[in-house]
């Protein structure tokens, strides 16, 4: 695992890499509602599965574009093992990290050959991918900050995360 620590629009965020093959525990104390939890997390390159030690909470595997609003309503209590199928990398917001707090956030997903026009206010993170933006390749880890209405581009598939606050 290998963990690089980022900020976006003022907000701590890290980048996780697996390798395929490796694999973790996360240990559920009690059973929290989704938006209770205190990591918001966006996966954006390869395949983890899991499994919890509790029979009643299925795992959803976590795949390019899985983002936590995607997850159950609620996460019941137990030890959830995953494993690393492809190499994977996801970004974290993690509210210990950032003074108690976690910003409204949106996942963004653009495959290749698209482009969107985004509304003045919008601040896209790019977690993965390259976007254009009047005619400059913004690669991993660029902040786009929309003053007038923008036009973003995918020159490959991009992620990315929508800070809403």
């Amino acid at each position: 695992m290998n963990r690089t620590e980022h900020t976006a629009f003022g907000w701590r965020i890290d980048r996780y890499e697996f390798d395929t093959g490796e694999t973790y525990v996360v240990d559920v104390i009690e059973t929290t509602p989704k938006d209770g939890l205190t990591n918001r997390t966006f996966y954006v390159r390869g395949r983890i599965t899991g499994v919890s030690s509790n029979p009643a909470f299925t795992v959803i595997p976590k795949e390019p574009g899985f983002f936590h609003s995607e997850l159950q309503d609620t996460v019941l209590a137990g030890s959830l093992a995953f494993t690393v199928e492809e190499k994977a990398e996801w970004w974290c917001v993690n509210w210990a990290l950032n003074n108690r707090k976690l910003p409204a956030l949106e996942k963004f997903v653009l495959p290749a050959g698209q482009e969107v026009e985004l509304p003045a206010g919008t601040k896209l993170y790019i977690c993965r991918g390259t976007a254009s933006v009047y005619g400059r390749a913004n690669g991993p880890t660029s902040e786009l900050a929309a003053a007038t209405p923008m036009i973003v581009g995918a020159v490959d598939d991009v992620y990315g995360l929508k800070f809403l606050e």
